[in-house]
């Protein structure tokens, strides 16, 4: 329900039912904070180099078909909720000290953050406080008011962005700032409990997605898992720098939260909810490092795909060519022996002549079958039939028993023995 005075709307979110799948930038975003981002390009682009190669080479058949991880590029389902907000004209991220209550002025603690990217992965601004009432070149805005008890608006500070007739946008990260509150009495644990941020539709006042600061933990690094099947242990935390007592009182690191992104994909704004936290100061450069995840992930594995393509099509035609080389070559051998037994034949025409008109009946033909009963016994290429790379209709096929009629489970069970014979217990759930 849109909360307005005038009017009421309903929206509605179809979820689609299937997974989606992980796209090479959360991937990649992940590896970044378990510290393990360089060498998973770095592995990554050996397998997928080292495929290209065997593609060249022609030596695909070497690799194990039954291996799942055969093929260099897979995208595995996503965790993250995901959902396209392309119909959504204008989007805000909230944030909210207390959405039942206002706070006194001083205790401001949460601030929403739109970091903004173009096409390069470069910064193009940043929407905070400090753009609060200033023209900015996206037409974003910050309001560091917008509580209004009327509309029942609950948030007490929001930045928002309009998607539309955007020239280069291509990334727009959604960050809350918490601040440090060591110099303002009368501040209690207690009283942020129910802080909360969300994303909206800033036209509508429509909540997308949302969630409670208090839940949001501090991101770990994910436990890696060796050759061996076992956890391999994280690397150690990197020792804290030593501060005096006179700092201690001071300003501490306060806490970053990475919601989530709203991205350019194929012409759709796709959201990804992330709720990464680390301390200020943990990653010194991390807003310039996800522009550039983001600009090399963001076709990557499309490039390399187009590259693999265009190797299986280059070995294609040169398997072919090869094949038509190697039949021009056997019909001239062909040619020249059909010549040859042609000029004997000539010669011997008379010989052959009686030869033909003698009959040796023990040189007959013999079918080995009872009675000339079709039997599945008797079947040339049906081994050959089942080992064909595709679905392969061999018959059609007559059988007849001799102690009763037709009976479709003995047919079932002779035909099931002849490919168990035929390929063992590869074909035993065919």
């Amino acid at each position: 329900m849109i909360e307005n005075q005038n009017r009421r709307i309903v929206n509605f979110m179809f979820l689609n039912p299937f997974p989606v799948k992980l796209n090479e930038f959360s991937n990649r975003l992940r590896k970044y904070f378990d510290g393990r981002l360089e060498k998973y390009i770095s592995d990554t682009e050996t397998r997928i180099n080292a495929y290209i190669e065997n593609i060249k080479n022609d030596e695909l058949e070497e690799l194990d078909e039954n291996d799942p991880n055969t093929y260099p590029i897979s995208y595995s389902d996503s965790s993250f909720l995901t959902f396209d907000i392309s119909s959504v004209g204008r989007i805000a991220l909230a944030a909210s000290d207390d959405p039942f209550f206002k706070l006194p002025p001083t205790h401001k603690k949460f601030f929403p953050e739109l970091v903004i990217y173009n096409s390069k992965g470069e910064i193009i601004e940043v929407i905070d406080e400090s753009k609060a009432g200033c023209e900015t070149i996206t037409k974003s805005s910050f309001d560091k008011e917008c509580r209004d008890t009327s509309l029942k608006v609950n948030d007490d500070r929001k930045a928002s962005i309009s998607l539309m007739l955007q020239k280069d946008v291509q990334m727009v990260l959604l960050v809350i700032r918490t601040k440090d509150l060591f110099d303002v009495k009368d501040v209690k644990s207690s009283q942020f409990d129910r802080a909360q941020f969300r994303l909206l539709d800033d036209e509508t006042n429509q909540t997308l997605d949302e969630a409670r600061i208090k839940d949001m933990k501090l991101t770990v690094v994910s436990p890696q898992v060796n050759e061996d099947g076992e956890e391999e242990p994280p690397a150690p935390p990197e020792p804290e720098p030593e501060e005096d007592e006179e700092e201690n009182k001071a300003r501490k690191p306060q806490n970053i939260i990475v919601m989530g992104r709203v991205a350019l994909n194929e012409g759709k704004w796709i959201y990804e909810q992330y709720h990464y936290v680390f301390k200020d100061g943990k990653y010194p450069t991390f807003f310039e490092d996800v522009g550039k995840i983001e600009f090399e992930a963001r076709d990557y594995f499309k490039e390399k795909e187009s590259i693999i393509k265009e190797e299986e099509r280059a070995l294609k035609e040169s398997r072919e060519a090869a094949a038509q080389a190697a039949a021009a070559k056997a019909a001239g051998k062909k040619t020249k022996k059909d010549k040859k037994k042609k000029d004997e034949d000539a010669k011997d025409s008379k010989d052959v002549k009686e030869t033909k008109e003698i009959r040796d009946d023990n040189d007959e033909s013999k079918d080995t079958r009872e009675d000339n009963k079709p039997d599945i016994q008797f079947m040339p290429g049906f081994k050959e039939a089942l080992q064909g790379v595709y679905s392969t209709v061999f018959g059609p096929l007559t059988f007849k028993f001799k102690d009763d009629e037709w009976d479709v489970e003995r047919a079932k069970s002779a035909i099931m023995k002849k490919m168990k014979d035929e390929l063992g217990n590869k074909v035993a759930d065919c």
